[in-house]
């Protein structure tokens, strides 16, 4: 019985060939196994032709082109093309977001003065005008004792408790930087983003001796402004008392100098000179009404008369 041969095997080389070679079987005519001695070799130089392999592969790789001066040139300015493109989108959507989580804010303290109104006969709590420090003020700011009341607890204030607890992000935006603001007269830096319509705080006498109405008494209440967020300059403490003016934008003797804020405003603004007449009067910024609805509105429907003195319809 002829023995199984395997179809390849190697020899080791020999005097007369240096690189060594394999020896293959190759098939009978009728297609069976072969005798024994019924072979060819084929010689394969594996060394050598490793060899020459590696050396044709390391030529081709060697020989591949970099980039040029002027193709990285190329590179380097169509990125910085498309950062310049991208920054300016990226911070009207930064600046987006935050005018919405202002308006959050804003509602969500519109629902607190209107819980703390239900809770005293249609009242709204006090503005948090500086020089003062009263115990029904809708937020306790001062950052010092203040007419005998301690140094102030957020938690206390008036719309935290009626809101059940709330925390400080809830009154601030953002896109503010406190640390910018000058100190007011006593009771340190007012460190938050919103401040009271004083025309609706319950310990407000107008020019015609009248507290404002009730929460119920107050007409067109969608129509009248409850808080706002104020301008960063002019905000320093929780009571915001706007330059007025009617219906021909004309200025009404009144208030003081506060104005809306309109950083969120992606359109742009010049610079806040004076109040008289208004600045950027269709620049918009952020406001609660009684009803409780927040809205983005111009500087000026906020500062309109109509829509910050209750009497008025």
């Amino acid at each position: 019985m002829t023995p199984f041969l395997k179809p390849c095997y190697s020899l080791p080389a020999t005097s007369k060939r240096k690189s060594g070679y394999t020896v293959c079987q190759t098939k009978t005519a009728g297609g069976g196994l072969p005798r024994a001695g019924n072979f060819r070799a084929t010689a394969v130089e594996k060394v050598e032709t490793m060899s020459l392999t590696q050396g044709q592969s390391d030529g081709r790789r060697g020989s591949r082109p970099a980039f040029t001066l002027v193709e990285l040139l190329v590179v380097i300015g169509i990125i910085a093309l498309l950062i310049s493109i991208l920054l300016p989108a990226l911070g009207r959507a930064k600046q987006s977001a935050n005018r919405i989580k202002c308006l959050s804010n804003l509602r969500q303290l519109g629902l607190g003065f209107q819980m703390y109104a239900n809770s005293n006969r249609g009242r709204y709590p006090f503005d948090a005008v500086t020089g003062q420090a009263l115990y029904a003020d809708w937020i306790f700011w001062q950052e010092v004792a203040v007419n005998g009341r301690k140094k102030s607890d957020l938690q206390e204030s008036a719309v935290a408790v009626a809101l059940g607890g709330a925390r400080a992000d809830l009154f601030r935006c953002p896109s503010e930087d406190y640390d910018i603001r000058g100190s007011v007269m006593d009771g340190g830096k007012y460190r938050y983003s919103y401040s009271m319509n004083y025309h609706m705080s319950s310990n407000y006498k107008n020019d015609r001796g009248k507290f404002p109405p009730p929460l119920g008494g107050i007409r067109s209440s969608s129509q009248h402004i409850l808080l706002v967020e104020e301008n960063l300059t002019t905000i320093n403490d929780g009571s915001w008392e706007p330059p007025l003016f009617n219906d021909q934008n004309a200025y009404v003797p009144s208030g003081s100098l506060d104005l809306l804020n309109i950083v969120h405003d992606l359109q742009g603004a010049k610079p806040d000179n004076g109040y008289n007449p208004l600045p950027n009067p269709d620049r918009r910024g952020n406001a609660v009404f009684v009803d409780g609805h927040a809205e983005f509105v111009t500087r000026r429907f906020a500062h309109n008369q109509r829509h910050i003195d209750p009497y008025l319809p």
